[in-house]
């Protein structure tokens, strides 16, 4: 199964470290999904719950989840090891392990491979924060809440052992953020 990828191309929080903050979940969740904050983690002050968007939280402030990629490999007995792949397409976040996210504002520019985004592209140029979903989906317009719109499509190349592959993706702009 091919995970999200997300790079962030220009936002915000690279300059900003009270837009970056890390999050944990009882759910596993992908890298380019979107989350809203939630309670503290009674163990540790620093994390917060990561709390899937509803109809009553399109209104709130998004964090787009973007951990650096470190794909856990668990065996049948348990065990578990980091990076014995380093393909960014076998990585998402463990439930109840930390993840980082970043808060979205206006103007800030994304690329998430074609994975990461629920729906079906066809003439859509927006992706938008959806009711009960992690993840961003395609829409024919801007919303009332989180809206990116397209600005093109791109590539990632992902190199694997016996040489690389193209992985769609699509830039995008925040374009609506409440």
């Amino acid at each position: 199964m091919a995970y999200g990828i997300v790079e962030l191309l220009s936002v915000q929080a690279h300059n900003n470290d009270a837009m970056n903050y890390t999050f944990v979940s009882t759910d596993d969740i992908e890298n380019g999904s979107i989350v809203t904050m939630g309670t503290r983690v009674t163990s540790n002050e620093d994390e917060f719950n990561a709390v899937k968007p509803t109809t009553a939280t399109l209104a709130d402030q998004f964090y787009m989840i973007a951990s650096p990629i470190r794909v856990l490999t668990t065996l049948g007995d348990d065990s578990q090891f980091v990076d014995l792949t380093m393909n960014p397409k076998a990585f998402y976040n463990v439930a109840g392990q930390t993840m980082d996210g970043v808060a979205l504002k206006l103007h800030d520019r994304v690329r998430l491979s074609e994975d990461a985004i629920a729906g079906t592209k066809s003439s859509n140029t927006y992706i938008v924060a959806t009711d009960g979903t992690y993840q961003l989906t395609w829409g024919a317009a801007a919303i009332s809440g989180l809206s990116l719109k397209l600005l093109g499509t791109s590539y990632f190349t992902i190199a694997d052992g016996f040489g690389s592959q193209r992985v769609t993706a699509y830039d995008f702009i925040v374009e609506a953020v409440a």
